[in-house]
């Protein structure tokens, strides 16, 4: 959660304690730059496979770590388009 939450902070240059993680990243400023960083930091650091960049302006940080999370326990489904879609209707 607090690797996440600096990130988010860092990317929209304000204090960590200001972000809320339960609050949509596009009502926190977060904006198509922004959404690429985010991507590619879940992508490179995290090692998991993110969604596309569109889920990120109406999805909070608590649904990004919740993906993560399962998809750190679900191995077996790394990568797979199906992952992906789960993700993106919302069903995680």
């Amino acid at each position: 959660t607090a690797n996440i939450t600096a990130t988010i902070a860092e990317i929209l240059g304000i204090a960590p304690e200001t972000v809320i993680p339960g609050q949509p990243l596009g009502e926190l400023g977060l904006d198509s730059v922004g959404s690429v960083m985010l991507k590619n930091h879940i992508e490179n650091e995290l090692a998991v496979s993110a969604p596309p960049l569109e889920y990120f302006y109406n999805h909070s940080i608590n649904d990004i770590i919740t993906f993560v999370k399962h998809t750190l326990t679900s191995p077996a489904e790394a990568g797979t388009n199906n992952k992906e879609n789960c993700f993106e209707e919302g069903r995680l």
